[in-house]
């Protein structure tokens, strides 16, 4: 995707991105951290990416995936040298 129209993406969603970290969060400190790494990846799979044809699916996977490892970070179950979870 050219950088432009993920740019735009990202202006669009944002405020539904923010909402749902302050869904997820404890805190507003929290939220903002958590909605930062959200966007900051799903920016860098928008430029990897080729075509999508769901951006609102697509936007909320981002936001469960990145959910998902934070939970599995806190919890320790989270293998820093290939990312995923341990048994």
């Amino acid at each position: 995707m050219i950088k432009q129209k993920a740019d735009a993406l990202i202006t669009e969603y944002l405020p539904k991105i923010y909402g749902f970290a302050v869904s997820k969060s404890f805190s507003y400190d929290e939220a903002e951290d958590l909605c930062s790494d959200i966007v900051n990846e799903l920016y860098r799979s928008l430029l990897a990416a080729d075509k999508i044809y769901n951006i609102d699916g697509y936007v909320w996977r981002a936001c469960v995936f990145q959910i998902r490892l934070v939970k599995e970070k806190a919890s320790g179950n989270f293998n820093r040298r290939n990312g995923y979870s341990v048994p």
